[in-house]
């Protein structure tokens, strides 16, 4: 299990998380939602390193891993696509994935619109097809837990279902995921659940049952 526990994080004299507590099971689909400033995106950040908390823990199996730097966190299997991916847009599709291994054949059969055009700058992608290899990167280093800050941001409707149904084919492979998404229709529909942030703290556990009523609809769904 991937847990932050009562985590206190934020930027200079800004604490964005309040005393946050999450987890994710191995193999879990967990989706975090809420308004802009919730701390969803702080939240990843934390997980991953990116910047250090102020208090709580952060726990792998049980072992506090807030003291480790991001590429040991990463070495435990913890994995992070920022929003909107980040490819090098100079180098083709291929040089992109052997930065990180030359052995890509497998996580690329997973985005078969990507296998035709190795040879390309990334540069030429659509942004959808940016944020496939950006995921297809971070695959490539074998995570047990992947973390995705908005996969669906810009894209098409199309783009963002199958982002999305490409997911769902990592969850099943058993890899862990925690995505948070402004798109709350989706993420709840393809997550096993969510939390809903607010103001830095996990307020209640939701999943697609909570998309049917009408309260929640008006809140978050802006219907």
């Amino acid at each position: 299990m991937l847990r932050a526990e009562g985590v206190h994080a934020g930027y200079g004299k800004l604490e964005v998380l309040r005393g946050l507590t999450l987890e994710v099971d191995d193999g879990g689909f967990v989706a975090l939602i809420g308004a802009n400033g919730a701390g969803k995106s702080t939240a990843l950040k934390a997980i991953t390193g990116l910047i250090g908390i102020r208090g709580g823990a952060i726990l792998l199996d049980g072992e506090d891993i807030a003291p480790l730097s991001p590429k040991r966190r990463l070495e435990k299997g913890i994995s992070y696509v920022p929003q909107s991916g980040k490819v090098f847009g100079s180098l083709s599709l291929r040089e992109n994935l052997e930065l990180i291994s030359p052995d890509y054949h497998d996580p690329i059969r997973l985005f078969p619109g990507l296998e035709g055009k190795l040879g390309l700058r990334a540069s030429s992608l659509s942004g959808g097809e940016q944020q496939m290899l950006s995921i297809a990167r971070a695959l490539l280093l074998r995570p047990r837990f992947l973390l995705l800050d908005e996969p669906s941001a810009g894209l098409s409707p199309r783009m963002v279902d199958l982002v999305f149904d490409t997911l769902r084919r990592i969850n099943r492979e058993g890899v862990g995921i925690l995505v948070v998404e402004q798109n709350v229709k989706k993420a709840l529909e393809c997550s096993d659940h969510g939390f809903l942030l607010e103001q830095g703290l996990a307020k209640r556990k939701v999943t697609k049952k909570d998309l049917g009523d009408p309260e929640f609809g008006r809140s978050y769904l802006g219907i």
